[in-house]
């Protein structure tokens, strides 16, 4: 198994076939006028099977531990969850679990934020982490910034 991505977006949402809609991907940038501030993002994973990985059959475990972790190494925010693999219609495509996890937590200073997720998957377990940043507002340098 392998993690093919870790990434954040706004939302995301389903379609009428099971589909994951993605709004506004890799959006790792929080404009905090001041702290604390709430935040709320969509944390978006997809782990497949390699070349000569043995097939997985349906029913096996899948398990998934997050956290967000802020600059000085505070976790702001963390879960976990369960699930179970279904049965490929296609078995000689390989195989994969998409997890997408609404996050909403609380930033409690600037700098940068690392989002990790640890997905186990039967006896294997990948981690995958992504940084995304709070800073307050820039102004532009005009006159009526107010520089």
């Amino acid at each position: 198994m392998k993690f093919d991505f870790l990434a954040l977006a706004e939302a995301s949402a389903e379609d009428g076939r099971g589909a994951t809609i993605v709004i506004a991907i890799n959006q790792n940038l929080i404009i905090a006028p001041q702290l604390p501030t709430p935040f709320r993002r969509t944390a978006l994973a997809y782990v497949t099977e390699e070349a000569g990985d043995a097939p997985l059959p349906a029913g096996t475990p899948v398990t998934l531990a997050f956290r967000i972790e802020s600059p000085s190494g505070t976790i702001v925010v963390a879960g976990t969850g369960n699930g179970a693999l279904g049965t490929k219609p296609y078995p000689e495509i390989p195989g994969g679990v998409q997890l997408a996890v609404e996050v909403v937590g609380t930033a409690i200073e600037y700098g940068a934020y690392s989002l990790t997720f640890d997905v186990s998957v039967a006896t294997d377990t990948l981690t995958a982490s992504r940084n995304f940043y709070v800073f307050p507002p820039r102004h532009s340098g005009s006159p009526s910034a107010g520089t």
